[in-house]
C-alpha cells in the first residue's frame, strides 16, 4: 500500500525551504522532502479477522507482517481466546434512532476520531 505525503508534511518541508532560501548558512541537518510512504502487510486469510499491528486493519485476514522502509513489525505469537462460557451482554440502555438520525450521529463520532490528517486512530480496553 503506498500512503500519500499529507498536506501537513508538505506545508512543514516548504516552510523549512523559505526558511533556508533566507538564511546565509547551509542547514548543519537539512531536512529531505517528503516522500509518499510503502507499506508491506502480510496477512492469513486462515485467521478470518480484519486487524493488524498500529492502526493497520481491514485485509481479509490477521496481520502477520508490516513493514515500510526502515521498521519491521513481526507478530510473534497469536494466542485466540479459548473461554468456552464467554458470553456478550447485551446493552441495558439505549435510545431508538432513524437511520438519518445514526448517519448523523455516525458522522460526528467519526469527525472526533480524526486527527489533522485525517487518520483516525482507535484503541480499545478490555475487561476481565
Amino acid at each position: 500500500m503506498v500512503i500519500p505525503v499529507s498536506e501537513r508534511e508538505k506545508q512543514v518541508y516548504k516552510t523549512y525551504l523559505e526558511k533556508t532560501a533566507k538564511s546565509q548558512k547551509a542547514p548543519l541537518f537539512p531536512m529531505q522532502e517528503p516522500t509518499d510512504k510503502i507499506k508491506t502487510a502480510w496477512y492469513t486469510p486462515d485467521i478470518p479477522v480484519s486487524l493488524g499491528p498500529d492502526n493497520y486493519f481491514g485485509l481479509p485476514g490477521l496481520i502477520l507482517e508490516l513493514s515500510d522502509e526502515k521498521t519491521i513489525i513481526l507478530c510473534s505469537k497469536v494466542t485466540l481466546n479459548t473461554k468456552s462460557n464467554f458470553k456478550i451482554k447485551p446493552p441495558g440502555e439505549g435510545k431508538k434512532v432513524s437511520q438519518k438520525e445514526f448517519d448523523a450521529i455516525q458522522k460526528k463520532k467519526t469527525e472526533q476520531l480524526m486527527d489533522e490528517d485525517g487518520v483516525i486512530n482507535f484503541s480499545s480496553t478490555t475487561e476481565e
